[in-house]
């Protein structure tokens, strides 16, 4: 907790419900892992529902473990779990019902080609999701620092920080769901050679994400403190912060779902390398640097600022990546049958 960047004030919260949440990371793996699956075979209302399920009980019983029987954040934390819980058992429920593929305990036996190419086109969102977590570190420990020496003290920053960052991941979310259910179009299409419905497919929807962000991006700038509110109240400093630094934090939103939807793209045509080289340019060779550079001149401002400006150089760079990606893609479909076929 401490390498998060946890201060005093919020460490004994902290310890209690990370060691209380932690039962719950292997039912997690379990649901993440195996909803994809089920997905794959057919049935993506149920993987839905599994998540769904989940995520109702969480928010009934966040409330009546944290407010009529008074157990704070003990109860956050054993709702969350009793969530994830059911979750994973809804996922293992479906197992004896694979229609496509029947299970056999041989298929369990591990097989290192597979291995290794699900290892390489899900080396993208292992390091996003690295990535992530080595930019709050930072992020946190030089909030702490810089917030601890501005008129806001260092658990504002902090705490704000922390709710912006929920924000932005709930936008995030939805971009990469509606990317993810476009990966067995594009995947398919493109093994296929149908390159014209390849590039069909992610026109559409990278035009839906254009519209999602920009309408994410709206509601960021006009109603940041309405948003915040949710999160609970403070006092007229913390609102202070919290309104300026939902702003420019997520000022490049509007741009952020094409960064996205490129990554995905380069995963989705099984070319992982190009997904991986703008995983790794924005967070940890634009971003990293910026975070601990900005802020020895420009103070608590510095931290603000880094993410933007890696949102816009990520963004152009994802232009030119795709842009020659496309260029090099036939314009229609291939046909690869000849008349025995």
């Amino acid at each position: 907790m401490l390498l998060f960047g946890a201060t005093p004030e919020v460490l004994e919260y902290a310890m209690i419900y990370s060691g209380i949440t932690s039962i719950g990371i292997p039912f997690t793996i379990l649901t993440s892992g195996k909803n994809q699956i089920i997905r794959s075979d057919g049935h993506a209302t149920y993987a839905m529902a599994s998540v769904i399920v989940g995520a109702i009980l969480n928010i009934i019983l966040d409330y009546i473990l944290i407010f009529p029987l008074n157990m704070g954040i003990t109860g956050a934390a054993i709702a969350t779990v009793a969530s994830q819980v059911t979750s994973a058992l809804m996922v293992i429920a479906y197992l004896p019902r694979f229609e496509f593929v029947k299970l056999k305990m041989t298929d369990f036996i591990p097989d290192m080609k597979i291995l290794a190419s699900v290892f390489a086109l899900g080396l993208n969102g292992l390091i996003f999701q690295l990535g992530n977590v080595l930019i709050q570190i930072v992020s946190n420990n030089l909030l702490n620092i810089y917030g601890a020496a501005s008129i806001y003290g260092n658990n504002i920053p902090i705490a704000v920080a922390g709710i912006v960052f929920k924000i932005n991941v709930i936008f995030t979310t939805i971009i990469i769901g509606l990317y993810h259910g476009s990966h067995p179009i594009i995947g398919y299409s493109y093994g296929a050679k149908l390159y014209g419905r390849v590039r069909e497919t992610f026109k559409l929807v990278l035009k839906i994400a254009v519209i999602v962000s920009v309408a994410f991006w709206i509601v960021f700038q006009i109603f940041p403190s309405q948003i915040i509110s949710l999160f609970g109240s403070g006092n007229e400093l913390y609102m202070e912060f919290a309104v300026k630094y939902m702003r420019i934090f997520l000022f490049f939103v509007f741009i952020n779902g094409v960064q996205i939807a490129c990554s995905n793209f380069f995963q989705a045509i099984g070319n992982a390398k190009k997904g991986i080289i703008l995983s790794l340019t924005k967070q940890i060779i634009i971003l990293l640097p910026l975070l601990v550079i900005l802020p020895m001149f420009m103070g608590l401002d510095g931290i603000i600022y880094a993410t933007p400006i890696t949102d816009l150089i990520a963004f152009l760079l994802a232009i030119f990546l795709i842009y020659n990606e496309l260029k090099k893609m036939p314009e229609g479909d291939v046909n690869v049958y000849t008349a025995t076929d």
